[in-house]
């Protein structure tokens, strides 16, 4: 706790079993994985009020991370950047970070996220930028941000499986910028603020299965908004346009 580094720092093709710590109030990141090759195994672990990310993954490195929090840190709960950067994030909960978003994908890295929860972030709750990132996301729970619920931009794609995006402050799910590609399936996006799937600027992706509900102010529901130029495929949602 307190440290004027990260809490926990793992690298140089390192690995490890690290259950039931806790790292708080650290100068950078609760835990900083880093290399490729370092693979450490987190378990049960608590990430909060921390300078930075309360979990940062990058340059290369994975890490199988479980039932562990990140919460109140000043950046986003957890952050996978660089290509080659692939880790594992299994039943944990990203919330209350104060200017950055709950899981944020960047820079060409990937990582499969399952079972986790994002909310009341500053940013997105789950957010995934750049071409080349394409992380798969599975029976998530993206709520109550101050921004969208997913967020896909800047060329990224990724697959977002069974998730739920609702009472967030932007779209449930929004999706911007040529090049952006994401397949979305079996999704359910309700009572966010904006609409429940918005595509924006260019960008395009697939839309599969998913059910979208009450989104939109009182006085003006808009479950989809696709700004001209935009070029979604949608296949079998409730409703579909």
């Amino acid at each position: 706790t307190d440290g004027k580094q990260s809490g926990i720092y793992i690298w140089q093709g390192a690995s490890g079993t690290f259950k039931d710590c806790e790292a708080s109030g650290n100068a950078y990141s609760g835990i900083q994985v880093r290399d490729s090759g370092t693979n450490p195994t987190v378990e049960k672990c608590r990430f909060t009020d921390g300078k930075a990310s309360g979990i940062r993954v990058w340059q290369g490195a994975s890490g199988t991370f479980t039932d562990c929090e990140a919460s109140g840190n000043a950046m986003a709960g957890i952050q996978v950047h660089d290509s080659g950067t692939n880790p594992t994030v299994e039943k944990c909960r990203f919330t209350d970070s104060k200017k950055g978003g709950g899981i944020f994908v960047l820079d060409g890295a990937s990582g499969t996220f399952t079972d986790c929860e994002a909310s009341g972030n500053a940013y997105s709750g789950i957010e995934v930028r750049d071409s080349g990132t394409n992380p798969t996301v599975e029976k998530c729970r993206s709520t109550n941000n101050q921004e969208a619920g997913i967020g896909v931009c800047d060329g990224a794609s990724g697959t977002f499986t069974d998730c739920e995006a609702s009472g967030n402050a932007y779209s449930g799910i929004q999706v911007e910028g040529s090049g952006t590609n994401p397949t979305v399936e079996k999704c359910r996006s309700t009572n966010n603020q904006n609409a429940g799937i918005a595509v924006l600027l260019g960008a395009s992706g697939t839309f599969r299965n998913n059910t979208l509900s009450e989104n939109g102010s009182w006085f003006f529901r808009s479950n989809w908004y696709v700004e001209d130029g935009s070029s979604p495929v949608r296949i079998g949602n409730t409703p579909n346009e």
